[in-house]
């Protein structure tokens, strides 16, 4: 109600905002339509006060009724369905009814030749409406599939980065051991928030920040640019108390991770060995460990190397 007031400082504004010229706008993009965020018919009652919804579809029916010729309806009988079209319709959103409206002038509906009466509209409408909620439903479906194709790519793209850190981490481990330096990066934690802009944020200590940056600025860099090239690096410094919870709660994410690397390795393993008959197994006897293979990790040995072939 606050965004139409807000966009919309009167009826008459949004009256001529959204008149019935306007219907073609909606029907151009049919998804945005019935999946965008515009107001519900109760709604323009709620913000501009009773009968409001009414009298703006009372001009999009004397609109149609034009549009096709139709001498069936008098003003009376228009107001009339303009009522009653409010209160069965009153959750539709105005862009639905204004694509409805639109996909009725394009012959969607049957043509009537001059003979549009309320019985036309309100079956036609609720034909429509059907429609619509099949098309909501294939939209939502649709939503959640992109959402979940990106969430599986991004969750990929965490874990090929998380096992190049580790990596990273302990060369630079074995970099301090080699030189009898103090081991910081054991300490070092992070969390990869931007798999697009590939931003990684480290958590430190006021300490240890001061020594990555200074002393051990130049094998950390080295290290980041043969492992995470093109990585970007921050930093979120915490004081102390700050620092000790939440590495504290990194470390066990880390190590969750870690066994869940432990685990793949495990399994590419146990595939390249069935892949390449290491035991002189026949036929039959290959088929079963794959079998059984598939039912341990979800795939046969060849796809689930094929889907961590980043990992080693």
């Amino acid at each position: 109600m606050l965004s139409l007031r807000e966009n919309y400082q009167s009826f008459e504004h949004f009256a001529l905002v959204y008149h019935p010229d306007s219907q073609i706008d909606f029907g151009s993009d049919v998804r945005a339509t019935i999946m965008n965020d515009y107001s519900t018919l109760v709604m323009l009652d709620m913000a501009y006060g009773d009968g409001s919804a009414a009298a703006w579809l009372v001009t999009s029916l004397a609109d149609l009724n034009k549009f096709s010729g139709s001498k069936n309806m008098d003003d009376g009988q228009t107001k009339w369905l303009a009522k009653l079209l409010f209160q069965e319709y009153k959750d539709v959103k105005f862009s639905v009814i204004q694509l409805f409206f639109y996909k009725f002038k394009c012959g969607y509906f049957g043509k009537f030749y001059g003979k549009v009466d309320p019985m036309v509209i309100t079956c036609a409408l609720k034909a429509f409406m059907v429609e619509v909620e099949t098309k909501r439903q294939e939209f939502l479906n649709e939503d959640y599939e992109k959402k979940r194709q990106h969430e599986d790519a991004e969750k990929e793209v965490r874990l090929h980065v998380e096992c190049l850190w580790y990596r990273c981490q302990a060369s630079l481990v074995k970099y301090c051991l080699e030189h009898n330096l103090e081991d910081v990066f054991s300490r070092l934690s992070y969390k990869f928030y931007n798999v697009k802009k590939k931003n990684i944020i480290f958590e430190v200590s006021h300490a240890d920040y001061e020594l990555v940056e200074g002393k051990f600025l130049q094998p950390f860099s080295e290290a980041l640019k043969k492992f995470l090239p093109g990585v970007m690096v921050q930093y979120k410094v915490l004081d102390l108390p700050e620092y000790k919870n939440e590495h504290k709660s990194n470390l066990l994410e880390e190590r969750e991770c870690m066994k869940a690397q432990r685990e793949i390795a495990a399994g590419i393993e146990s595939a390249k060995k069935i892949l390449s008959n290491t035991l002189g197994l026949d036929k039959d006897a290959i088929a079963f460990m794959k079998d059984s293979f598939r039912k341990r990790y979800g795939l046969f040995p060849e796809d689930y190397i094929k889907k961590h072939q980043h990992h080693g």
